[in-house]
């Protein structure tokens, strides 16, 4: 089974090397999977583009930026020309621990269609104000599938998907982490979540103040319940 981990990439120049050489040396101790690794650079402004180039990183650029889901569609269609079975997002700012690879693929070998990995499985979540905007999610999705789904970590980014998803993927408008579940979850997809733990941000800025964190969970909440 072979395994594509995309990384989507916006002025990450800080950071980008260190998430690509932490990875490679997780997927070099692990012989028994096979894994590649494609940077999609979604516009980029500052020297991320050069940093790739410089390092020989196999790597895909969008002219503009385009935003997370464009650059996943790219890295699938780099993907099944490749002949690649999975498909993974990994974040560029080396908040997603590439150990956890190797636990989402094992979810796809056990049959699942959609792997998540959560930062809350079998675990309490803390009470913040961002805290409380993912347990709405999280109860607007329980409530979306009648009580047959349940995602902890609705906002996560880390997730693998099977070639089924990915054909589907491509034909559909692009939906954000929280709509995500639930939307292939009613279309037949078996979705599951598995435990990982995340690392702080490496390197610069979270887009996510006050205004923009409310506003995201809005939209995101509108999403789910009304297929928006």
């Amino acid at each position: 089974m072979r395994t594509l981990v995309i990384i989507p990439a916006h002025n990450e120049e800080e950071s980008i090397m260190n998430t690509i050489n932490d990875l490679k040396t997780v997927i070099k101790q692990h012989p028994e999977e096979e894994v590649g690794i494609v940077v999609v650079n979604d516009g980029s402004k500052d020297r991320t583009q050069q940093i790739l180039e410089e390092n020989n990183v196999t790597h895909i650029n969008h002219i503009v930026n385009m935003g997370v889901g464009a650059s996943i569609k790219t890295g699938i269609i780099y993907a099944q020309k490749l002949n690649y079975d999975n498909v993974t997002q990994f974040d560029a700012d080396g908040q997603h621990n590439g150990e956890y690879i190797f636990d989402l693929i094992k979810g796809i070998k056990d049959g699942n269609d959609i792997v998540i990995g959560s930062r809350f499985v079998g675990k309490k979540k803390p009470f913040s104000m961002r805290m409380m905007g993912s347990r709405l999610l999280s109860f607007f999705i329980s409530i979306k599938s009648l009580g047959k789904l349940k995602i902890t970590d609705p906002t996560s980014g880390q997730r693998m998907m099977n070639k089924k998803v990915q054909d589907t993927y491509l034909d559909d408008a692009s939906c954000s982490e929280p709509a995500f579940a639930i939307k292939y979850f009613q279309k037949g997809f078996k979705v599951k979540e598995i435990p990982v733990t995340m690392n702080e941000r490496v390197a610069g800025e979270s887009h996510f103040n006050f205004i923009n964190s409310v506003k995201f969970m809005l939209e995101q909440s509108m999403a789910i319940l009304f297929g928006f």
